[in-house]
């Protein structure tokens, strides 16, 4: 289940989509998992002792609590969810966007700038008067 990289990288994927809790809830899971499984191997080979079994424990209930918002199986699984619809989308979009706008006060309208006075006003350029080219130097 969470030996292929390309399994795990799936579940992300799928879990950014459907929002930042099921996101959070999968890395969880999936960080967990893996410790776990090192805990284990570590346990085989002799190199922890019983405190492993301890943090063992910890791990199955970190994993038990994040399954029921993260995302731990790959069969069946779509990337994109199923009740993603080109309105719903489109829907979403527009929601983002208006929050995104800056947000004025009913009634109120932009600051007005003054009338252009017909010619510009710009500072004279360090290079006025040479020819085009004379002050670069060319290495």
């Amino acid at each position: 289940m969470f030996s292929g990289f390309f399994r795990r990288v799936k579940l992300l994927l799928a879990a950014l989509l459907r929002g930042p809790r099921t996101l959070i809830a999968t890395v969880r899971i999936q960080r967990a998992m893996i410790e776990l499984a090192y805990l284990r191997a570590s346990v085989t080979w002799g190199t922890v002792d019983e405190a492993g079994q301890l943090r063992s424990r910890e791990l199955l209930a970190i994993i038990r609590d994040a399954r029921g918002t993260g995302l731990s199986e790959t069969d069946g699984l779509h990337i994109k969810p199923t009740n993603w619809t080109l309105r719903n989308i489109r829907a979403a979009l527009g929601r983002l966007i208006a929050r995104l706008r800056p947000r004025r006060s009913p009634g109120s309208t932009p600051p007005l700038a003054p009338p252009p006075t017909g010619t510009p006003v710009m500072p004279p350029s360090p290079q006025a008067g040479q020819p085009v080219g004379a002050g670069r130097r060319w290495g």
